[in-house]
């Protein structure tokens, strides 16, 4: 493996000889004094400083990795990240992370065993200044123990291209968990297109508050719900795709989308209010519950959604609860255009349950959703599922 990080390169450099960089940008920093990456390429501290992981190596994390005190971490196409047990990389606020792949060159995280399985290491954690809707505006994350949330809709956590995190999810406690990519009060400059989470042992996305937007999100093999928010989210997610797969079934598998406000406090705002533009949903082996857990006070606008299979285990395919999410509903608030529903096997038509609502307003609810079935609903592009599918069930196994 070629390696840029050994210490003669900073002899040479002490000394004045001439390098040839590696990088396109010269005044990129590689690798900091601080000694941060090893001779295995290995990334041993917390990220205090400007890095960037250069193009087609393979990198390892073996523990809890944030990157702190407004550092900016770089990631180079063709990147491999390989994590231990109990590994995560935590972006704090303040802090930036750019992920740099390219189609057919992404960003793969992945595991460092020849037998993964979901849960094998953490995730990736984003901590923002975006508003969210707990007490005093900020909260602590539930991985790290930092702190995030704040007032400026308009934070800049960096981007993402291209990239895919795999067997992520593992459990902290019994209380809390990783998901594969979460989303803490991250806000509207930041850059999210073309993601993909396989086999996520909790959930694939989690947003917690944030005005962030995404495009190109593909999710498979969730363990429980694909996606998954709360706190106030009120940003965009465009051309998204998740599916359930039998083959790692592990009786948990829940919902589709679980969308909240705040659990503590229904009546929170900023109100969870997130756009979400074609999307499918795909549960076809019937191991998911709900497809649409809208609840605790969210509001929702859905255009273009295609639901597969979800309603098992006494569920239905539509769950819509608690009062202020029935208020959105009635008082138009909340939107669906053009949505389709797939039966699985066994499955006649979808199914809707409606929780504290009057007989009215269950009967209005049951009319704003069929009213907007639309054979036409194409969901998400072919060109997403394709794309994630190529990438995200791809082996890339460590070498024995």
């Amino acid at each position: 493996m070629k390696n840029l990080f050994k210490l003669p390169l900073y002899a040479a450099i002490a000394f004045g000889m001439t390098l040839t960089s590696c990088s396109d940008d010269d005044s990129t920093p590689t690798n900091p004094s601080g000694g941060i990456i090893n001779d295995q390429n290995e990334i041993v501290k917390d990220i205090n400083e400007d890095i960037t992981l250069m193009a087609g190596e393979t990198y390892f994390i073996n523990k809890g990795i944030h990157v702190t005190s407004d550092a900016k971490l770089t990631i180079e196409k063709g990147v491999t990240v390989r994590n231990g047990e109990s590994s995560y990389l935590l972006v704090e606020t303040g802090s930036q992370i750019f992920i740099n792949g390219e189609a057919g060159e992404e960003v793969v995280f992945t595991v460092n065993t020849q037998t993964p399985q979901p849960g094998a290491w953490g995730g990736l954690i984003i901590n923002g200044k975006a508003p969210i809707n707990v007490s005093g505006g900020s909260a602590i994350a539930e991985v790290g123990d930092v702190a995030y949330g704040g007032d400026n809709a308009s934070d800049n956590s960096g981007s993402i291209s291209y990239a895919v995190f795999k067997y992520g999810g593992a459990q902290i406690n019994s209380e809390k968990e990783h998901n594969g990519v979460t989303f803490n009060g991250v806000g509207s400059a930041t850059t999210i297109d073309h993601i993909a989470v396989y086999n996520a042992s909790d959930d694939a996305y989690e947003w917690f508050g944030g005005t962030v937007n995404a495009s190109n999100l593909f999710a498979y093999g969730t363990q429980d719900d694909i996606y998954d928010w709360t706190y106030g989210w009120v940003g965009t997610a465009t051309n998204v795709y998740g599916e359930h797969n039998a083959a790692i079934n592990n009786g948990e598998n829940d919902r589709g989308i679980e969308a909240d406000t705040n659990s503590s406090n229904f009546a929170a705002t900023p109100f969870s209010n997130p756009t979400i533009e074609n999307i499918t949903l795909k549960d076809a082996d019937q191991v998911g519950t709900s497809g649409l857990k809208l609840r605790n006070g969210t509001s929702f606008n859905f255009e273009n959604l295609v639901i597969e299979g979800f309603g098992r285990d006494n569920k239905s395919t539509i769950e819509v609860e608690t009062a202020e999410t029935v208020g959105y509903i009635i008082n138009g608030d909340a939107s669906i255009a053009s949505w389709n529903f797939i039966p699985a096997a066994g499955q006649d038509a979808y199914s809707l349950k409606v929780k504290d609502a009057t007989e009215a307003e269950e009967a209005t609810i049951g009319t704003f959703f069929s009213s907007a079935m639309d054979a036409a609903a194409t969901g998400a592009p072919e060109a997403l599922v394709t794309w994630g599918k190529s990438v995200a069930v791809a082996d890339n196994l460590p070498e024995n």
